[in-house]
């Protein structure tokens, strides 16, 4: 009994094994696509600011906002320059819609971090594994409560922050 193969015409028995290549060929590629990692999924979004200057009777307030829907979680850092120095670091999650401050008054950071012209420089970084989060920095004046200063925090190309 003959092949069922055998007995298509030549024309067709090459068009059905080059279909069949190019069936295999596409498995193929779509099965060697990278996959992401759950660790991929969640890598770390950096957000930093430029340094603000301060003196001692302001406050310096990270801001930090999810706008998501989803809950993240953050880690969020305020540290000195120009030897960087971290102040105050705090943990945390944020529910979809949630923000929280982060406060430094200035009068509590040892003089050895301050100038000689009695200012301190500091700088922001937001890290958080979803890109939903949004946060700024602002200083303020602790008598009269008026804003000197707003900076919004920007994203990085990596996550290269310290």
């Amino acid at each position: 009994m003959p092949n069922d193969l055998m007995a298509l015409p030549k024309a067709r028995l090459i068009r059905w094994r080059v279909a069949l290549a190019i069936v295999v060929g596409i498995l193929i590629g779509v099965v060697s696509l990278p996959q992401k990692t759950k660790a991929q999924a969640a890598a770390s979004v950096s957000l930093v600011s430029g340094t603000v200057g301060s003196t001692v009777n302001q406050t310096l307030r990270l801001s930090v906002t999810n706008v998501g829907l989803q809950d993240v979680s953050v880690r969020a850092s305020l540290i000195s320059n120009p030897l960087p120095s971290v102040l105050r670091e705090e943990s945390f999650a944020l529910q979809a819609g949630e923000s929280r401050d982060i406060d430094l008054p200035a009068a509590s950071i040892t003089r050895d971090h301050f100038d000689s012209t009695g200012r301190i420089q500091i700088r922001a970084v937001v890290r958080s594994n979803a890109q939903s989060v949004l946060a700024n920095l602002e200083v303020f004046n602790n008598e009269t409560a008026r804003t000197g200063v707003i900076i919004p925090l920007r994203g990085l190309a990596s996550s290269s922050a310290p």
